[in-house]
């Protein structure tokens, strides 16, 4: 199903009128940021006051979630999987499984049943997560350093809580634009989160910035204990090798720990991408790399694991003991999906080329009036930048609301396309941003751009200027 929300005419209210396909409220906070959520709340406002007016007063018949993954076309890639992973709960009603999912699911629980001891889950689990990521970074990866997470929400706390403790002083970086875990999590708890701007064309700058931002943190008293890296960024560029080893060394200089965001799925395979944790070992530092990955990005599921290098025991079995762990049922999917299957292209490869397919499909929005569209290098976003003026800055100096969070409520109610605000995930001061997902079938995602050529065709006058 391509949309999020279906209207259907002639009823009104929100459980006559609107089918839903989404997760629990709480869930899609969890997973878009709550500057995101006001955005899906207005669609879901604006779909269900149409229907209201009836047919005649319909203008939006259909809401396009383009801020995050199409759940239901990613599960027709990954059919299999879900179908190992329905297997291992028990569910009665599994569709067609073919030999090697019903071999993989008895192989699953023949190991859960050999196993001694689960304090941190069925290690067979932990296990293919060790295999992929030992494969992903071309070095062995322990089992005791694999931690299963219920996705990047939980996996920003559980780390937060670890490394920072109960001090006031501890802060972390958190770079900016970047993942709305940690921004948001980081406040809920009480920390403070200090921003650094991230230049994917000039990192030699954003190393200079950082480490003077360090500087005077410890002027202030205050005690640095971790650093936040998205690789790929959050417009979808790779970090060079050469930034990867000046991060690393302003690390291990200042004596921090790295939070390093990293997409295993595009990754896996390229010689030009390299790992934080690989990077270390290269170079011989001991710092503390904790490499995290969600699969929420490609599939909308949250599933997730940690990879800790150069961590203490004791701080891996706290993380086990603070983390939200995933059910058996999530902790199967996410393991068979990190699996090749013996006779069939991989899944994750299918996943991976039709982000790639998307991310080409960018180019017409080239040359729209408001829109510069970065090219993408890796991962299943983009956040193609905006120029903001005229009726939409005035709206929001009135509103007293981020420019782009009204540009975004403005794009649904005359499109029904739901975008990210860039001012969830930070920007640097005066620019602006919208984010979507790259995870759609082409017909949804070809129509998708082409509303939002035309919701920048037809804009009032002096909208951008």
């Amino acid at each position: 199903m391509a949309c999020l929300f279906t209207a259907h005419s002639g009823s009104c209210g929100w459980r006559q009128g609107l089918r839903l396909s989404i997760i629990n409220t709480r869930e899609q906070r969890r997973t878009c940021g709550s500057v995101t959520h006001r955005v899906v709340q207005h669609a879901r406002a604006v779909l269900c006051a149409g229907t209201s007016a009836g047919s005649q007063g319909l203008a939006v018949k259909k809401i396009i979630p383009l801020h995050s993954a199409d759940t239901q076309f990613v599960s027709t890639i990954l059919s299999q999987h879900e179908v190992v992973a329905h297997l291992m709960a028990g569910d009665k009603e599994v569709s067609v499984a073919s030999p090697e999912a019903n071999s993989r699911a008895r192989w699953y629980v023949d190991a859960m049943q050999r196993q001694e001891g689960t304090a941190n889950g069925p290690s067979i689990f932990r296990e293919s997560v060790a295999n992929f990521v030992t494969h992903r970074d071309d070095m062995e990866t322990s089992l005791d350093s694999i931690v299963l997470t219920s996705g990047s929400w939980p996996s920003a706390r559980a780390l937060l809580q670890v490394l920072l403790g109960a001090s006031q002083d501890a802060v972390v970086l958190l770079p900016s634009p970047g993942p709305p875990a940690y921004r948001e999590t980081s406040a809920s708890m009480g920390q403070l989160g200090v921003s650094y701007l991230v230049d994917d064309n000039d990192w030699n700058r954003t190393v200079s910035d950082l480490s003077q931002t360090l500087l005077e943190l410890r002027q202030k008293q205050r005690h640095p204990r971790a650093l936040v890296v998205a690789n790929p960024s959050l417009s979808g560029r790779l970090i060079p090798k050469t930034a990867i080893d000046a991060l690393l060394e302003l690390a291990h200089g200042q004596g921090l720990s790295i939070i390093a965001q990293e997409d295993s799925l595009a990754t896996t395979g390229r010689t030009d991408v390299v790992s934080f944790r690989n990077a270390a070992r290269e170079m011989g530092l001991a710092v503390p790399v904790f490499s995290c990955f969600s699969a929420c990005a490609y599939t909308g599921q949250n599933e997730g694991y940690i990879v800790c290098d150069f961590v203490p025991h004791d701080m891996i079995s706290h993380l086990h003991a603070v983390v939200e762990s995933p059910t058996l049922k999530s902790q199967a999917w996410l393991a068979s999906l990190l699996t090749p299957w013996a006779s069939q292209e991989s899944c994750v490869d299918k996943v991976v080329q039709t982000a790639d397919r998307n991310a080409r499909l960018l180019s017409k929005l080239a040359g729209v009036e408001g829109i510069r569209c970065p090219l993408v290098e890796s991962g299943a976003h983009a956040l193609p930048r905006i120029i903001i003026k005229g009726f939409v800055m005035k709206k929001a100096i009135s509103l007293a609301t981020p420019a782009d969070q009204i540009y975004c409520l403005e794009m649904v109610s005359r499109t029904g396309v739901i975008t990210s605000p860039g001012s969830g995930f930070g920007q640097r001061p005066g620019f602006f941003h919208f984010r979507i997902s790259l995870m759609h079938e082409e017909a949804t995602f070809v129509a998708a751009l082409e509303h939002i050529k035309q919701f920048h065709a037809k804009h009032p006058t002096g909208w951008f200027r």
